[in-house]
């Protein structure tokens, strides 16, 4: 586990050093993110928090999350663009996997779109990054989508993850 946090922490930092207007953000604001994080049937939902920067070292960012909570279970999501969002696809962009008994670390092809899952099992808690754009080469702002999850195993997670439209989400990035 050390390492593979070691390894992490690395990637990040390299995304840290690159120029901020490389993944600079601009065509969505967060009134328009904040629409995308839904209700969920048999959930509780809190407000959803913005966030936009317009000027800083690392570029400009826009981002909205939203919490969610049933019995013990608990989601928390988040649509953003910018350099952050690149350095949280960061550990994904390697194409890395790991698992054992007490991790896992992959990325997947759902729907046409790449996403990376991290899982403690024995937490039960984790991750799942869906990166905004079916082709990673394509123009346009870099997004990604997060579904930080306690209480419940990935695949339904996921399953949560999907109740929200990625393909919508996608059109708010593209050039």
């Amino acid at each position: 586990m050390r390492k593979t946090r070691l390894l992490i922490m690395v990637v990040l930092g390299m995304f840290m050093l690159l120029p901020g207007n490389l993944y600079a953000g601009g065509s969505a604001n967060a009134n328009q993110l904040c629409k995308m994080l839904v209700d969920l049937p048999g959930w509780k939902g809190e407000s959803c928090q913005k966030v936009e920067v317009s000027q800083s070292p690392m570029g400009q960012m826009v981002q909205a999350s939203r919490s969610y909570t049933k019995g013990v279970q608990t989601l928390r999501v988040m649509l953003m663009s910018g350099m952050k969002a690149m350095a949280m696809w960061a550990p994904f962009s390697t194409g890395m996997k790991i698992e054992n008994d007490t991790n896992l670390l992959t990325i997947k092809k759902i729907n046409g779109f790449q996403a990376g899952i991290s899982y403690d099992k024995v937490k039960k808690e984790g991750g799942i990054f869906v990166f905004l754009f079916k082709n990673p080469q394509a123009a346009g702002q870099k997004a990604i989508f997060v579904v930080n999850f306690e209480k419940m195993d990935w695949q339904k997670a996921l399953d949560m993850a999907k109740k929200f439209d990625w393909e919508k989400m996608a059109g708010l990035f593209a050039p």
